[in-house]
């Protein structure tokens, strides 16, 4: 991850998110119609990625991002039904969940943390597309250092004010490079303030 550069991860998965919709027969396994939109179609990125889209190798790399994307997408949904009320994605870059969600997430309170080149870049991407944020979700630019701090100014609730019942109303993930940059202290710290 380079300081003022958004996220090569997140540029490689939103593509792969991409190729997944018009590349890979139906039925899909993450209908994300807007990750196409918040990527440039033309850039060498891409072009690479959809010589290379039918190699094995290409193929299992795909599969492995919208896999990934779906999965966490169904527990999400169990969760909710379980009473989860907040969700966090760390290291959000070009997810999309936020703004194709289903009605089942309409009453969720969904978060986005991610390092400031990447969240600055999204939203620049977003506004380009048209796309407009919905009133559910909280996007935040975070340093690695910053996180805790940054959780609690979103309102990102903590653990030790709530019940052990209102502490399972929380889902999160981490995606690409949420995580880079810090160390196994740092890490522990993260994971306190959230689960």
């Amino acid at each position: 991850m380079q300081e003022n550069q958004p996220s090569r991860t997140s540029i490689y998965a939103a593509i792969f998110r991409a190729l997944h919709q018009t590349v890979d027969e139906d039925p899909k396994i993450l209908a994300d119609w807007i990750a196409s939109r918040l990527i440039d179609v033309s850039s060498g990125d891409y072009q690479v990625r959809l010589a290379e889209c039918e190699q094995p190798r290409a193929r299992v790399a795909r599969s492995n991002i919208v896999l990934r994307g779906r999965y966490a997408e169904d527990c999400l949904g169990e969760a909710i039904a379980r009473g989860v009320r907040q969700f966090l994605v760390l290291g959000a870059g070009l997810e999309t969940f936020a703004y194709r969600q289903p009605p089942w997430a309409s009453a969720l309170q969904i978060f986005e943390a991610d390092h400031p080149a990447t969240q600055a870049w999204k939203k620049e991407k977003l506004a380009m597309a048209g796309i407009i944020p919905p009133p559910n979700l909280t996007l935040s630019r975070f340093r690695p250092t910053q996180i805790v701090t940054t959780l609690r100014r979103i309102g990102f609730s903590r653990v030790e004010h709530f019940t052990p019942e209102q502490a399972r109303q929380r889902y999160f993930i981490e995606r690409g490079d949420g995580l880079a940059g810090l160390d196994g202290g740092q890490v522990t710290q993260l994971m306190r303030a959230i689960v």
